[in-house]
């Protein structure tokens, strides 16, 4: 498996959890997804979508701990096209990401009760420059986390609007299928919101830096998230030289 870990020029990380890669937790619920269904074709061919899941990625995720040893102060954090996942892979990274120590939920949710208490803040944690690029693909595992951070001011966000808020309805779901085109349609009879206060849950999480990106971009392969990102970077490392 390709490593979601690569530098430019020996200062600036990128880590891209847009392709089914995630922090490995530090403590996997009583019933675990299974691991190796993220970013694999489900029935009729369609892939899955990209999710904060738990896979075989210690390696590389352990290599994101020796940040500072390597001297790398910028990260940019590709959350892309990521439908979410589970919140005991997300708070890993959020505790690597996070200034203090603080809750990731705002109430004690079942199995995910002792994530509303402050999650500690590992001794290596990051403490540099973050951008993270987003769209509208970000839900559900992705909202929350994405409002952990703006909310508390960790880095900056480059991209377009997040297709989710600080809420997300899910759990003790609900199937129906149509019957004249069976589609199915799921409804989430619960609710999990992350510890934040005074944000607005009927809106997405907006980017600091918005990017507009062309069909002609798409066509030529030009990333316009990441080059906006870079330019940043850049941009702040001549305003430091000054």
């Amino acid at each position: 498996m390709k490593s979601p870990l690569r530098t430019i020029g020996g200062r600036i990380i990128i880590l891209a959890l847009a392709s089914g890669l995630a922090a490995f937790p530090a403590k996997l619920p009583a019933t675990p997804r299974d691991p190796g269904t993220a970013g694999r074709p489900a029935e009729g061919g369609r892939p899955e979508a990209p999710l904060f899941s738990v896979e075989d990625m210690r390696n590389d995720f352990q290599q994101l701990r020796r940040i500072k040893d390597k001297g790398i102060r910028n990260l940019v954090l590709d959350l892309r096209g990521n439908d979410g996942g589970d919140p005991f892979c997300a708070v890993i990274l959020y505790s690597y990401l996070e200034n203090e120590p603080a809750p990731y939920f705002a109430e004690p949710y079942g199995k995910y009760a002792g994530l509303a208490e402050p999650v500690p803040l590992p001794q290596d944690h990051f403490n540099g420059n973050l951008y993270t690029l987003l769209d509208g693909r970000c839900g559900s595992t992705n909202g929350h986390f994405c409002a952990l951070l703006k909310y508390h001011g960790i880095g900056r966000f480059v991209g377009t609007p997040s297709g989710s808020t600080y809420v997300c309805n899910a759990g003790k779901n609900s199937e129906v299928t149509l019957d004249r085109t069976s589609i199915i349609l799921t409804l989430g009879r619960s609710s999990f919101a992350a510890d934040v206060k005074g944000m607005d849950r009927s809106k997405p999480i907006m980017p600091d830096h918005p990017v507009r990106e062309t069909y002609r971009n798409f066509l030529a392969g030009k990333d316009v998230y990441m080059e906006t990102a870079i330019e940043l970077i850049k941009g702040a490392d001549r305003e430091n030289l000054r």
